[in-house]
């Protein structure tokens, strides 16, 4: 009978891989070169931009007309000792572009020490009264500066100006109102050019034009407002060359389909 000897083996436990320690070894030190990199180029960074080579040495402004290069240079913080490198351009848009009257700004930097600013102002086409005082407010509804003393006033009001209206879609009294007030600005021609409207009151159903020279009511009513401005000036033509504008108490133009109403005072 044959002896079945038991083989003992014995196991010994292996130390935890070698492997993740490498892996980890390598880690640390491409991190501490990295940092040590990110150092290196921080120090490099405030170094130039504290070098007065890249001094800033001629600032040029443009697009000014309601505003001076003066008041614009003052709002941008930037002088001749600014250092090229170190110019927060998008905080010095942000800056500029908080202004009422600046719509759009642009940066242009040269090495050589040019640094440029353009401008794009904002452009007023009417007033309109926003808690008790006057406004400029422009082609795209946006109401963006008040009216102070010796600002130019030369353009139509608009009145009746709710809340939210600026806030609609562009079927709306204001909208409505301001395409009037773009056909009669580009139609030098016409007999109803924009400096002869001095108020436009908006409403929900009607659009009521006063003119500058005797302000009765023009009632234009709502929607069609380019067919409706053609044909009332037509018939502010007839008026004047049949010297009868002077008799006329309000317009109707919005009268019926295709008419107009004219009435005229008694006595």
């Amino acid at each position: 009978m044959r002896n079945h000897r038991r083989r003992y083996y014995r196991y010994q436990r292996q130390p935890q891989s070698t492997n993740g320690r490498k892996i980890l070894a390598k880690f640390v030190a491409v991190l501490v070169v990295l940092l040590a990199a990110g150092g290196l180029c921080l120090m490099g960074y405030k170094g130039l931009a504290q070098s007065d080579f890249f001094q800033v040495a001629e600032i040029e402004i443009e697009g000014c007309q309601r505003l001076s290069k003066e008041e614009v240079l003052e709002l941008s913080g930037v002088d001749i000792h600014s250092n090229l490198v170190g110019l927060d351009r998008r905080m010095l848009r942000e800056r500029l572009a908080d202004h009422a009257w600046i719509k759009k700004v642009s940066l242009d930097i040269e090495w050589s020490g040019r640094f440029t600013i353009r401008i794009v102002e904002r452009e007023p086409v009417a007033l309109v009264n926003v808690n008790g005082y006057l406004h400029y407010i422009d082609r795209g509804a946006e109401v963006f500066a008040a009216v102070g003393p010796g600002d130019e006033t030369d353009f139509p009001i608009i009145t009746g100006l709710a809340g939210d209206d600026r806030e609609q879609e562009d079927n709306t009294p204001l909208a409505e109102a301001l395409l009037l007030i773009k056909y009669a600005g580009k139609t030098k021609s016409s007999s109803l050019p924009l400096q002869n409207i001095s108020e436009i009151s908006i409403s929900n159903d009607d659009l009521r034009v006063f003119l500058v020279d005797r302000p009765f009511p023009i009632h234009l009513g709502r929607n069609r407002i380019y067919e409706k401005y053609k044909r009332l000036s037509k018939v502010l033509y007839w008026l004047y060359k049949r010297k009868e504008f002077n008799r006329v108490a309000y317009i109707h133009v919005d009268y019926l389909a295709d008419k107009v109403l004219v009435g005229r005072e008694t006595g």
